[in-house]
């Protein structure tokens, strides 16, 4: 599907990591998901909602703020803060995940650490990725959710909700 493309400058733990990744492979990236730039470089840039929602257990739904910006060929994405409900209602459980991926001819993913609040209250989740931007491939981006709690979790396929493309096809 795709020529050979290699991404390179994946940005990881602060600073730039140097990789190779052969995307006729299919190869996913896994960074760690700290900031890269600063503050200032969000500002004005608006926030959207991706909507989840566990794919046997209707009640488990996640709402996760992000925002994404192309600079020059590359396009940085963040997530801002997080809800996910649970079940029984009432009850909180604290080791959920949320998993993100953002692709655009390469894909890039950050795992969440095992800790993540599940009570339908509103947390802050700042990661952060940024992947080499192909127009001609557009960018698209996905959330996955392990949800915390009696028979609520997914495989490693069932966890991830729909892409969504956050950026057309050039």
């Amino acid at each position: 599907m795709f020529d050979s493309q290699y991404l390179s400058g994946i940005f990881c733990g602060g600073g730039e990591m140097s990789v190779d990744a052969n995307i006729e492979n299919g190869e996913v990236i896994v960074v760690a998901g700290d900031s890269t730039v600063d503050d200032a470089f969000w500002d004005g840039v608006p926030t959207s909602i991706y909507y989840h929602r566990h794919i046997r257990v209707p009640e488990l739904t996640g709402e996760i703020e992000y925002q994404f910006k192309l600079n020059g060929t590359r396009l940085y994405i963040r997530t801002m803060q997080y809800m996910l409900t649970t079940r029984p209602v009432g009850k909180e459980w604290n080791r959920a995940n949320i998993n993100f991926e953002v692709r655009s001819g390469s894909t890039v993913r950050v795992n969440s650490p095992d800790s993540l609040i599940q009570n339908g209250g509103w947390y802050p989740y700042q990661r952060e990725a940024s992947v080499g931007y192909s127009v001609s491939l557009g960018a698209s981006f996905r959330i996955g959710v392990h949800y915390d709690g009696t028979n609520n979790d997914t495989s490693e396929a069932d966890h991830w909700g729909q892409w969504e493309e956050i950026i057309r096809r050039g």
